[in-house]
């Protein structure tokens, strides 16, 4: 049983950014990540809003938050945390598959996964022609037709990066016509692009495909009128849910 003073649960930029924190303080750290260092952030194709950087990928940024880290001297392991306790004397066990950790302190930084619609198809399909990552799938579009559900800053940016593939992007938004719910410069960019389009009022009641999807059933929410939307893919970009399970027996505790 490995003892650290910290140990962080999540090696995107916040837990390398604390990581960071805590090598230059001197503390023993340990962050534990499941899967690639740098989290969705390294899956960016292009940062252009990160303080000092007029543009670079989200690799090559989370990259270098990685080796600033380990130049502190903090210890990166590719693990996955089953779950924390912590013991009567206030110590903190970090439990993945493996291994066992104990630290004083303990920062999660688990981040998010995205938030399912849980429409028939969807599950069936995903993989298969639905996505929820633009920077991960978007290539795979190439001259398609793809849907895109939802109308926040993460869809309408990511709506963006699918028109440099696909030859027509349509966003199915619920609210009326020209009312969208992200920043007013990304609805602007997105209105002028001519590769998007936009289908008011309505909601993606059902994804269609045995193998691939081959288009989806739209539901119009001011009369529940159904129609078909023809399309190669389907985008789903309705919010997101903390990865916090690991840590969910301890919410609301004050160690």
């Amino acid at each position: 049983m490995a003892e650290y003073d910290i140990v962080i649960i999540g090696a995107g930029p916040a837990g390398l950014s604390a990581g960071i924190y805590a090598g230059r303080a001197g503390r023993k750290t340990l962050i534990l990540e499941k899967g690639v260092p740098g989290g969705r952030a390294a899956l960016t194709e292009r940062v252009v809003n990160y303080p000092g950087f007029s543009e670079i990928s989200g690799k090559e940024l989370t990259g270098n938050m990685k080796l600033q880290a380990e130049h502190f001297g903090v210890e990166i392991r590719r693990e996955n945390v089953k779950r924390v306790e912590i013991d009567s004397d206030g110590v903190k066990h970090v439990m993945t598959r493996k291994n066992e950790y104990t630290a004083e302190t303990v920062i999660a930084a688990t981040g998010t996964s995205p938030r399912m619609l849980g429409i028939p198809g969807e599950e069936r399909l995903a993989g298969r022609g639905v996505a929820y990552c633009a920077a991960c799938d978007a290539e795979f579009f190439k001259g398609c037709t793809v849907a895109v559900i939802g109308s926040g800053d993460q869809a309408v940016e990511e709506s963006e990066l699918i028109a440099r593939y696909a030859d027509r992007v349509i966003i199915i938004v619920i609210h009326d016509e020209g009312q969208l719910d992200c920043n007013a410069l990304a609805a602007q960019t997105a209105f002028q692009n001519p590769k998007i389009e936009f289908v008011w009022n309505s909601a993606v009641a059902e994804i269609h495909g045995e193998t691939s999807v081959i288009g989806v059933t739209l539901r119009n929410m001011h009369d529940n009128t159904e129609e078909l939307l023809k399309c190669d893919g389907v985008f789903l970009f309705v919010g997101v849910i903390p990865n916090s399970s690991c840590i969910s027996g301890l919410l609301g505790q004050n160690s």
